[in-house]
């Protein structure tokens, strides 16, 4: 490995790759399951998970907007 003022070039790749396989994967989720993707983002609690659930609820694909919307708007 190289290693450049102290940083670890391959640890910095390797961690915006898998920042980017773990915002694919909660994309993904948030098309499948809206409320799964939200619940793995923010936990369990407050008001995110609810208003997912109640707009998954009512229809699916508001549900998936809030997710979206939920998942590309808060890192």
């Amino acid at each position: 490995m190289v290693v450049v003022k102290g940083e670890d070039y391959f640890q910095l790749l390797d961690d915006d790759v898998s920042l980017e396989m773990e915002n694919f994967i909660l994309f993904i989720l948030c098309i499948v399951a809206p409320p799964v993707a939200v619940y793995i983002k923010f936990g369990g609690k407050g008001k995110k998970i609810r208003t997912v659930i109640f707009l998954t609820i009512l229809g699916w694909i508001p549900g998936v907007f809030y997710a979206f919307f939920q998942i590309s708007g808060d890192d």
